[in-house]
């Protein structure tokens, strides 16, 4: 974050400025993180509930 705070700094933002810019920074960047755990948690019990129609034995030889 620290250096999203100097970018902004730099580009001339007052450092109130600059340390509101890298708090959302930061904030956006737990965002996006947590919607992606969600979505592999999703992907996830999807995959099960499709798995559960496997079979669990396998077939005999002449079975087909």
């Amino acid at each position: 974050m620290k250096a999203v705070g100097h970018a902004a700094v730099k580009d001339r933002l007052t450092r109130d400025q600059a340390r509101a810019v890298a708090g959302d920074y930061g904030d956006a960047l737990l965002d996006t993180l947590r919607l992606s755990l969600g979505m592999v948690a999703l992907a996830a019990l999807l995959s099960l509930w499709i798995m559960r129609r496997l079979p669990t034995e396998s077939l005999a030889e002449g079975e087909v």
